[in-house]
Formats: structure tokens, sequence, C-alpha cells
């Protein structure tokens, strides 16, 4: 997948689209866990009046967004590295054996690093 053509291009468009939803939803959860912030530092002046289960859901949530941001900035992070091994001629090149990953796979994953049976491996392994 070295090589420039409409393949190539196309997945680059998908990339470059990815990202900017990615982007636009990374806004929308640091924007909530900021506005979530202030409205628990303006609410009840202590969490004594707070039934646990209240302070465990609200826990959770903040638990939860901080987990989707992480992933949305890691995504964020793939992409980026797939844009870049467009640029350097690299894209499509499994990182653990050098194989080309299939068509596929990109067309489903276009941040793809590995082909699936390095994938697998690892997947095994963890």
């Amino acid at each position: 997948m070295t090589e420039a053509g409409p393949e190539l291009e196309k997945l680059k468009q998908k990339l470059t689209d990815e990202r900017k939803r990615i982007e636009e939803e990374l806004t929308t959860l640091v924007e909530g866990e900021s506005s979530e912030s202030a409205r628990e530092s303006m609410s009840e002046l202590s969490m004594y009046d707070n039934h646990p289960a209240d302070v465990a859901t609200e826990t959770f949530e903040r638990e939860k967004n901080e987990a989707l941001i992480r992933n949305a900035q890691s995504i964020l992070k793939r992409i980026d590295m797939a844009l870049e091994s467009m640029e350097h001629g690299t894209y499509g090149i499994c990182s653990e054996c050098g194989h080309r990953i299939a068509t596929d796979r990109l067309e489903a994953l276009p941040y793809a690093v590995t082909c699936m049976t390095c994938q697998e491996r690892s997947e095994r392994k963890a």
C-alpha cells in the first residue's frame, strides 16, 4: 500500500473524516467533564448529605468520561501516525512482521498498524 492511488486517497479521506469526528467527540467530552466539575464544586458543601449510591454513580460517570477521553486521545494519536506513515510511504505495512496489511482490514480500521495474523497473536498473548 506504499504506492499512491485512489485506494490510498480514499483511506486518507476516511482517516481525515474519522479524525474530525473524534476531535468533535473529544471536545464534547472535555466540555462535559469541565461543566460537571464546576457543577460539583458549586453544589453541596459536604458529601455527607449524599447517599452512597449517588456518590458511586457520580464517581462511575466521572471515571467513564475520563476513560472515553483517554480512548479518544489514543485513537487521535493512531490516526496521526497513520497519516504520517502515508507521507513516508510506509502506510499499510505491518509493524510486527513487515508484510502488507490486507485492504479489507485497513478499510475497517484505517489506523491499523498490524496485520490480522500479528494482531491475533498479540491478543492471544494478552
